[in-house]
C-alpha cells in the first residue's frame, strides 16, 4: 500500500521569490515545490513584512484574527494567504513587528524580539487553521524556539513533530530571556540570563538536518560547531546532512531571460555570446581568449574574501585574466576591492550591490567561478555556476566538497578544489584552473559534465519525505503522556 501524502508546514524568515537576503530563501522557495511534485501538501509560513507588495503578490486575508500570547496586554494576530508556483503561502501579520519595518532584518536585538513575535504568531496560526500539518519544518535561529514551545504545549489535538534545518550554525539568535515575555515561562535560560534560539531548537526538535553531508559531520566538532557541538554530538543519530538542490526552472541557461543568449550542454555557442556581453557590460576588453573569473557573494570573511583580496593582485599582474565581482558586505573588504578596480581597470570590475539579474549574467558569462569560503554549509553559487557551464574553483569545506569533484581526481571532475586557508592557495588553484581552461577539449568536456549533473531538488526532496515519515512515526509511538 503506497504511503499517504504528508501535510508539511515550512516556517521561515525568507523564501524566494517573495523575500530574499541569503541562501535560506532559495531553499524555502524551492524545496516545497519539489515536495509537492512528489504529491505532498506543503505550505510556507512567513512574516507579513511591510515591504511586501500585497497587491502584486495577491495577498488576501485568511480567517479571523486570533489571540497571540506575548505577555502584557492581550494582542491579536492574523493571517494572509497567497499562492506561488502552486505552493500556498501564509503570512503571519503583526503590524508593530513587521508591517512598519521597510527591511527584512534590522538590528539584531530588534530582530530577536520580532522573531519571538513571529513564532508566537505561528503558535496562534496552528490553533486557528483548519488545516493541520503532520510535521512542522523550521529553519534557522529565527524559528528555533518553536520546537521547544510545541514540545511544551503538546496535547491531544495539538501535537506537531518538528524538523529543524540549520542553514548556517554561525547565526544563533542570542537574546536576554526577559525580553521573550510569553516564552520565558517555557524556556530555560543560561546562567547569564540569555536564551540561544538555535540551541533551543537543536535540543527540542525531533530531527535535525543541515544542508550537506560534509557540513553535518563538521558541525559535530569544535570550531565548525560554533559552541553548539556538544549538543549536536549528544544528538548525532538525529542529525542528517541532506544536500541542497537548485530550482532548475529558475536556473536554466536555455530559458534564462537575463542572459545574452541561450545555450545548453549540446550547444555551447551561446555561452561565448554571454561572455562577450559580460565583458562589454563590465567595461573590459571583449577577448574570447582571456579567461573571466566571477565572484558572486557576500563580501565577508566567511566567504573567503579576506584571502581573495590578498591573492588577486599577483594574479591580475601576471597572466591575462579578467575578474568580475558582485556583492556587498564588510566595508573594509569592499574598499580593498574598489582599490583593485582602480589599480587594474583593464582586468577587474566590482559591482557593489545586490542584483539577481546581473548575477545570472556573471554565472553565464564567466569561465571560472571562485568560491574560497572559510566554511560553507552547502553553497548554491558553485551549483548555479555548474548549471551554466562555468567551472568552479572552491575551497574544500562543507557542501563544496560534496558538489565539486576535482578535475585531477578522476573522470567526473568539473572544477578545482584547494584546502589551505591562505592567500597562496586560491591563487595556485586559479592558476591550475586556468591551465585546464586553456586546454579546449578538456574545458568543453568538463563544462558539459557540469551542465549535465543532476542538481535538482528531486533526490533531496525524496530524502526529506522519508525523514518526515520517520519523524511522524516516531512521534506516533511516543503518545502524549
Amino acid at each position: 500500500m503506497p504511503d499517504r501524502p504528508l501535510k508539511i508546514l515550512f516556517v521561515a524568515a525568507e523564501a524566494t521569490p517573495l523575500v530574499k537576503v541569503g541562501g535560506l530563501a532559495d531553499v524555502v522557495g524551492a524545496l516545497p515545490k519539489a515536495l509537492r511534485a512528489l504529491g505532498h501538501d506543503v505550505r510556507i509560513l512567513l512574516p507579513a513584512y511591510g515591504a511586501l507588495d500585497r497587491a502584486a503578490w495577491r495577498m488576501r486575508p485568511l480567517g479571523r484574527p486570533f489571540p497571540v500570547g506575548l505577555g502584557g496586554e492581550p494582542q491579536l494576530g492574523s493571517l494572509l494567504e497567497s499562492e506561488i508556483d502552486g505552493v500556498p503561502i501564509l503570512f503571519a501579520e503583526h503590524g508593530p513587528s513587521f508591517g512598519e519595518r521597510p527591511t527584512v532584518y534590522t538590528d539584531f536585538v530588534g530582530d530577536a524580539d520580532r522573531f519571538v513575535v513571529f513564532q508566537a504568531l505561528t503558535l496562534g496560526a496552528l490553533h486557528a487553521l483548519d488545516w493541520r500539518p503532520d510535521v512542522v519544518h523550521v529553519h534557522d535561529w529565527h524559528t528555533g524556539l518553536l520546537p521547544r514551545w510545541l514540545a511544551a504545549l503538546r496535547a491531544p489535538g495539538f501535537d506537531f513533530p518538528t524538523v529543524m534545518t540549520v542553514h548556517n550554525l554561525g547565526y544563533q539568535g542570542l537574546v536576554a530571556a526577559w525580553s521573550i515575555g510569553f516564552s520565558g515561562r517555557l524556556l530555560p535560560s543560561t546562567p547569564d540570563g540569555l536564551v540561544n534560539f538555535l540551541a533551543e531548537g537543536l535540543i527540542a526538535a525531533d530531527a535535525i538536518t543541515t544542508v550537506s553531508p560534509t557540513y553535518a559531520r563538521e558541525i559535530l566538532t569544535p570550531g565548525p560547531g560554533h559552541g553548539l557541538d556538544p549538543i549536536l554530538r549528544s544528538r548525532a543519530s538525529d542529525v542528517h546532512g541532506i544536500l541542497n538542490g537548485l530550482d532548475t526552472d529558475v536556473f536554466d541557461p536555455r530559458t534564462d531571460p537575463h542572459i545574452a543568449a541561450p545555450y545548453d550542454a549540446d550547444d555551447l555557442s551561446g555561452k561565448a555570446r554571454c561572455k562577450a556581453a559580460l565583458q562589454a557590460e563590465a567595461g573590459l576588453a571583449v577577448a574570447p581568449d582571456v579567461p573571466v573569473v566571477a565572484i558572486v557573494a557576500r563580501l565577508v570573511e566567511q566567504k573567503g574574501l579576506d584571502i581573495t583580496v590578498e591573492a588577486l593582485p599577483s594574479l591580475l599582474g601576471g597572466r591575462p585574466l579578467q575578474v568580475v565581482v558582485l556583492g556587498t558586505g564588510d566595508p573594509a573588504i569592499e574598499t580593498r576591492l574598489q582599490g583593485l578596480a582602480e589599480l587594474f581597470p583593464q582586468g577587474f570590475r566590482l559591482w557593489r550591490r545586490f542584483d539577481p539579474a546581473l548575477a545570472q549574467r556573471l554565472y553565464a558569462g564567466a569561465d571560472l567561478f571562485l568560491m574560497p569560503s572559510r566554511f560553507e554549509p552547502c553553497g548554491l553559487g558553485q551549483m548555479i555556476a555548474m548549471r551554466y557551464g562555468t567551472l568552479p574553483v572552491v575551497r574544500a569545506t562543507g557542501g563544496l566538497v560534496d558538489t565539486v569533484p576535482d578535475l585531477d581526481d578522476g573522470p567526473d571532475g568539473v572544477g578545482v578544489r584547494f584546502e589551505p586557508y591562505t592567500a597562496r592557495a586560491p591563487a595556485e588553484a586559479l592558476a591550475r584552473a586556468v591551465a585546464a581552461w586553456e586546454d579546449v577539449p578538456r574545458r568543453e568536456a568538463a563544462m558539459r559534465r557540469a551542465m549535465r549533473r543532476d542538481l535538482s531538488w528531486a533526490a533531496s526532496a525524496a530524502r526529506y519525505a522519508d525523514l518526515y515519515r520517520d519523524t511522524v512515526e516516531r512521534r506516533r509511538l511516543a503518545p502524549v503522556g
